[in-house]
């Protein structure tokens, strides 16, 4: 539709006090188009652009559940040694540990102490993989190894479907480790917990669905 020019009036008081009128023509759809436009071009700019800002925003928010859960399974690994690290009057066969069930609330272990504090922190417990306990010898400093290695004793805990079998190492006729030692106190105890995460945002999904925690504390046995 054509612009209509709307006639419009002015007044113009001239020296000498006289007033005279003016006539001024003025559009009465001044910018308008131009208005249109720029609207159009802001919601173009945001279809590129809104993609870009949510899939930032999925991985933030990702970000922070494996922070969340690495801190969990950390806080984990202190609770299972600090728990045997008190016990060793009472690890002798070899120290009294079992593997988790999967739903006990009643710790009698390290082990479960560990479980039930990842647990009751709403941590998808299908993503632990493995729980694992060393003890080392007073003499037999496990920082001054490589990781997890000259141990004299080991549990392993380790998944097998929706379940947990456990195994003790050594074995009679083992080459490593000692079988006949048991935990006493001044030796350390250095407890293991590897946990996968799994990866909600489908972008991050895509180039790595798990991401492996893997943490440990070392304590000495009281």
């Amino acid at each position: 539709m054509p612009l209509k020019a709307v006639p419009q009036q002015r007044t113009v008081i001239e020296p000498g006090g006289r007033v005279e009128w003016e006539a001024v023509v003025a559009s009465s759809r001044s910018g308008r188009p131009h208005r249109r436009g720029a609207r159009g071009q802001g919601l173009v700019e945001f279809a590129l652009v809104a993609p870009l800002l949510i899939a930032l925003a999925f991985g933030i928010f990702d970000f922070g559940r494996g922070m969340s859960a690495n801190v969990t399974v950390t806080n984990a690994t202190r609770e299972g040694a600090r728990w045997l690290s008190t016990q060793a009057s009472n690890l002798s066969s070899p120290y009294g540990s079992a593997c988790p069930s999967g739903t006990s609330l009643t710790s009698t272990s390290g082990q479960l102490q560990a479980w039930n504090q990842m647990l009751n922190a709403n941590l998808s417990m299908s993503g632990v993989s493995q729980i694992t306990v060393y003890f080392y010898k007073s003499s037999n400093n496990p920082s001054s190894s490589s990781a997890f290695t000259g141990w004299d004793l080991k549990e392993d805990c380790t998944r097998s479907g929706s379940a947990f079998t456990g195994a003790v190492s050594p074995t009679t006729g083992s080459n490593t480790g000692d079988s006949t030692y048991a935990p006493q106190t001044g030796d350390w105890v250095e407890f293991r917990v590897i946990y996968q995460y799994t990866t909600a945002t489908p972008i991050i999904h895509q180039l790595m669905s798990t991401v492996t925690i893997d943490q440990a504390t070392t304590m000495v046995l009281e």
